[in-house]
């Protein structure tokens, strides 16, 4: 289970409170284009919700889902992509799950609970993309953070990677690092009433360094591409996570031709 977690350290993302299983999650921020909301489907929630008491284990993950308006039947490749979204939650679940019932159940630390809302999805016509953030909790202060980022091409029913959205060869990853350090600065410093210069000294430039060699977890959005940052990567786990927004025109000189993101910056 723990090399599991690890496996699953490139998706980490916002910690937050661990909430009942019974507890519906937060309302995500939806965002969508004028034309799919009067289209023949938008974007709902359900939930992956599992409970084992002989292994100390539950699981309650919020994910998005697309449906038809009015009950309209959905095309084959939107029913695809649904399916995919709940495999990769599953995923997700199964990784974590005990392979047997723990022993000295009556520790605390012999409880696996995983919660997991949506933080931000956006749908258009050929693109849904969702952040699913979770929090692995197996002993300790608090969970392990995790990012779950989909985003898929509507029209084809495939994923989309950083790798199917920048131009290979361009200085891509460098842009969102530069463009997070800037962000990220400027909130250290209005949070705590400093300048960006002495706000540096809670700044972990060391961090950038994932981001430059590309390993990104990232979404998009109406307006901006968003990059999200696990806590204690950047800053203090005091300090959070970071969701930050690349506006469209920044990316748009790296993005891969006639790609999802290249039509998304020309509009």
């Amino acid at each position: 289970m723990v090399s599991a977690l690890r496996s699953l350290t490139l998706l980490a993302g916002a910690a937050f409170a661990l909430a009942a299983c019974a507890d519906p999650p937060p309302p995500a921020t939806v965002e969508a284009d004028v034309p799919s909301a009067g289209a023949s489907f938008t974007v709902d929630t359900d939930s992956l919700v599992i409970a084992e008491p002989a292994l100390r284990y539950t699981v309650a993950i919020a994910y998005p889902q697309l449906r038809g308006s009015a009950g309209e039947p959905m095309s084959a490749t939107l029913r695809a992509v649904n399916a995919a979204i709940r495999d990769s939650v599953q995923a997700l679940a199964d990784d974590v799950r005990p392979e047997a019932p723990p022993p000295g159940v009556d520790s605390p630390a012999t409880v696996v609970d995983v919660q997991g809302r949506v933080e931000r999805s956006f749908v258009s016509d050929e693109v849904l993309s969702a952040m699913v953030s979770v929090s692995a909790y197996t002993g300790g202060a608090h969970g392990t953070p995790l990012f779950l980022p989909l985003t898929y091409d509507l029209r084809t029913g495939q994923p989309l990677t950083p790798a199917d959205l920048f131009e290979p060869g361009t200085p891509w990853a460098d842009t969102l690092a530069a463009w997070t350090e800037r962000t990220v600065l400027a909130r250290l410093a209005t949070a705590q009433g400093l300048t960006r210069e002495q706000a540096r000294a809670d700044f972990f430039a060391a961090g950038l360094d994932r981001i430059r060699a590309g390993d990104v977890a990232v979404t998009m959005g109406r307006d901006s591409l968003r990059v999200w940052v696990p806590p204690y990567q950047l800053s203090s786990y005091a300090s959070g996570s970071f969701d930050v927004g690349v506006p469209y025109p920044v990316v748009r000189p790296v993005a891969r031709p006639r790609s999802v993101l290249a039509r998304r910056a020309a509009q």
